[in-house]
């Protein structure tokens, strides 16, 4: 029997979906839900600080829905700051009046190659959902996000087989009423590719891109740094 009825996600991420890597691991989750039967929606939490009715309706969309799901970003290792701010606005405001109903969980994607460095924004998670009233579900950190650029995970191959395996398993424990389970964690936590290959293809991009705009040779340039 069906846990609950309707998913919402909250997508924390200011890029378009074309280019936004939180956008391809929420929308895939919520494929998955939509295939159980649930029912789902999506918000842009920067919209939703354009002015009061925007957040107002926000808010209305998350009291509606069963299950929420945040996906967004890692910013210098915690969550963007329009993210943050919504978080102590719905927290802040109000707490949800029926906290055995209303489930949240959180993915979080990263640059870095290591996963590890989404803990602390998932902790952040964890907290909001106990100031508003929410049962945490757990959450799930994908390192070396860039890989993916932004494309559909059906479209990514093999690359992301991992990741699309995990957000499966996610949908089927959510399904039961049981949380995030582990199996689904440690398969989104592996790398997409060695750590040593996104290291050389970063310095790669990064080189391209200072040539593109003229400035290569300022790469090593240290303009601060006084003489002795």
């Amino acid at each position: 029997m069906r846990q609950f009825e309707s998913a919402l996600l909250m997508l924390g991420s200011p890029r378009a979906h074309s280019e936004s890597n939180s956008y391809s691991l929420g929308s895939y989750l919520l494929g998955q839900l939509e295939k159980k039967g649930v029912k789902t929606s999506l918000v842009h939490v920067n919209r939703a600080l354009r002015s009061d009715g925007a957040f107002a309706k926000l808010r209305d969309s998350l009291d509606r829905a069963d299950l929420v799901v945040l996906s967004c970003p890692l910013y210098v290792d915690s969550l963007p700051a329009s993210v943050i701010h919504v978080m102590e606005m719905l927290a802040g405001e109000r707490k949800v009046q029926d906290v055995s109903r209303k489930r949240f969980l959180a993915i979080i994607n990263c640059g870095f190659p290591e996963s590890k460095h989404t803990e602390i924004a998932l902790a952040i998670c964890r907290r909001f959902a106990k100031e508003a009233g929410m049962k945490w579900e757990g959450g799930l950190g994908l390192g070396g996000g860039e890989a993916l650029g932004g494309r559909p995970l059906e479209e990514v191959g093999g690359l992301a087989r991992n990741v699309r395996n995990s957000l499966r398993l996610t949908a089927e424990s959510l399904v039961k009423g049981d949380p995030v389970p582990e199996s689904a964690k440690e398969l989104i936590s592996k790398p997409l590719i060695p750590s040593f290959l996104y290291r050389w293809i970063g310095h790669w991009g990064w080189k391209r891109q200072a040539k593109q705009y003229g400035v290569k040779k300022d790469l090593m340039a240290r303009p601060f740094l006084q003489d002795h």
